[in-house]
């Protein structure tokens, strides 16, 4: 699915992507025939059914996994087909990841699991430090800088993730069910946090969520039915 303001410039474009897995009984297609165009800036959400290839999906437009067939570009380049390094050194510079589990690095405090980002990234710590502060006063954590994944609350964890995908001033965020392991008014205020810090930094937005009310705020809501991406009209739902 393509976005309708053709002249704003596409920081993600994926073209008859597929993915099959073996099976004792031969292959399962997850994705057949996947296309997707997102613009800087823009909000997307991605709804489907349990099983139908959501964090597959995600995890292949933000290199983690590769595709069985199709293009994918990021920020006008081709990366498809490159090598691994490659990818995680392009990741590392442009692109921001929100799990829904944190993985954030256990023995490390908040700051040091943000600043470890901006490292992979090749910045010196003397820079990004006053930048991971910069951004943990942003998400609510300024007295909470020190502690460790496992001295916070899981929405604590969740705002360190939001601080460490942004740290590189990425130009696109996937988030994959960034509020599925939260409570009801944790995840609302988790998601209020992603939207807002998205729009001021003009950052793009892929949102994989099951969650109908957190889809609806997103500026196009996709559905993947079938290995396809279709939009609310094609599937009747709103």
């Amino acid at each position: 699915m393509s976005p309708d303001n053709s002249s704003t410039p596409l920081v993600l474009q994926a073209e008859s992507l597929a993915k099959s897995f073996k099976t004792p009984r031969g292959p399962l297609d997850v994705l057949t025939n996947v296309t997707l165009s997102v613009s800087a800036g823009e909000c997307v959400s991605i709804r489907g059914e349990s099983g139908s290839g959501k964090t597959t999906l995600l995890q292949i437009l933000g290199g983690l996994d590769r595709a069985s067939s199709g293009e994918l570009s990021w920020n006008g380049e081709q990366v498809s087909g490159r090598s691994n390094a490659f990818l995680a050194t392009r990741r590392a510079r442009w692109l921001g990841y929100v799990f829904q589990s944190y993985h954030l690095v256990p023995e490390l405090s908040a700051l040091e699991n943000v600043i470890l980002a901006a490292r992979i990234a090749g910045q010196s710590t003397k820079v990004t430090t006053p930048k991971a502060r910069e951004l943990l006063a942003r998400v609510g954590l300024e007295h909470r800088i020190q502690h460790l994944p496992s001295q916070l609350s899981g929405g604590e964890c969740q705002r360190v993730a939001l601080a460490r995908a942004l740290i590189n001033k990425p130009r696109l965020i996937l988030a994959d069910e960034p509020t599925g392991n939260l409570d009801e008014r944790t995840g609302e205020d988790i998601m209020a946090l992603l939207l807002n810090l998205a729009k001021s930094e003009g950052v793009a937005l892929v949102l994989v969520t099951h969650n109908s009310d957190f889809a609806r705020r997103a500026e196009r809501q996709l559905f993947l039915r079938r290995g396809e991406l279709c939009s609310a009209l094609e599937t009747g739902e709103s």
